[in-house]
């Protein structure tokens, strides 16, 4: 495959870690309001929320909350993005025509419009996502000024073919919206799976996490956003939110080399997509 070479050589990036109210929409988006403002006056060129960030990750009752693209939560993203003239991901509660709800997340460009939207395809079945939203059903990338962007959401960056389908797109930067919680990075999750997915991808990954707790399973969200190179290296992150502790909000910037860990992490590891030999590998 030929990969992505029309891509920024530095790229400034803004993780808000968002420490939201499960629920209560109208605190979370001033909330995100004043962290993307402070994201955007640093010089953010890309700002990427959480998962659900809007509402506390609450998985109760999505048909309350759940919106068609340009709703509430979405047109607040969308004037952001235009306001301070960046990109703005996050996730957000979705319903399509027939009034599925879909766990997804979107990529608004600076005029205000949606350029990508991914339905989070693994539902994570321990937190029951599997009984109340619908499963997306692929994967895409888009061409950005920045470089070619992708989305998974929290439980789908646990899985290597998530990523693989989206390096076979060429993709370069991988935007990760999560709602991730205790114990999982005690199991080696969020520490061990990323770092391996990125190197055998040669791509960049950033993640957005929620901090504080959710009423599901009185869930703790530790935050640990953070931004991982193509070698596999972490190289900024935000605190780390330690059981029993809620945290605050916090904005993460980073300028980031872009181009240069592209080239350099293909042409160390170039070899684990040009090597494949998909003709022998099992298809189910």
């Amino acid at each position: 495959m030929n990969r992505n070479t029309s891509f920024v050589e530095t790229c400034r990036l803004g993780i808000i870690q968002l420490k939201a109210k499960p629920g209560e929409v109208d605190f979370n988006i001033r909330e995100a309001e004043k962290h993307v403002e402070q994201a955007a006056l640093l010089g953010a060129e890309l700002i990427l929320l959480p998962e659900l960030w809007a509402l506390g990750y609450c998985v109760d009752s999505p048909e309350k909350y759940s919106e068609y693209y340009g709703g509430r939560i979405t047109g607040f993203m969308s004037e952001l993005a235009k306001k301070y003239k960046v990109y703005i991901a996050g996730g957000y509660p979705e319903k399509d025509e027939k009034d599925n709800c879909y766990n997804s997340a979107v990529l608004i460009n600076p005029e205000g419009k949606s350029i990508l939207n991914h339905r989070k395809v693994h539902l994570y079945s321990r937190l029951g996502e599997d009984k109340v939203w619908v499963p997306g059903n692929d994967f895409k990338v888009v061409q950005t000024d920045l470089g070619r962007i992708g989305i998974l959401i929290c439980f789908d960056g646990d899985f290597p073919e998530s990523w693989r389908s989206l390096a076979l797109q060429g993709v370069d930067l991988v935007l990760h919206p999560t709602a991730y919680e205790s114990p999982c990075d005690e199991y080696g999750w969020w520490k061990k799976l990323y770092e391996s997915n990125v190197i055998v991808n040669s791509v960049w990954c950033a993640s957005a996490n929620l901090v504080g707790t959710t009423p599901v399973r009185n869930s703790h969200f530790f935050g640990w956003s953070r931004i991982i190179n193509p070698f596999g290296e972490e190289v900024a992150s935000a605190a780390y939110i330690h059981p029993g502790d809620e945290g605050d909000s916090e904005v993460l910037m980073a300028e980031i080399p872009f181009a240069e860990g592209l080239r350099k992490g293909r042409e160390r590891n170039g070899c684990f997509l040009s090597d494949r030999r998909p003709e022998i590998y099992y298809s189910n």
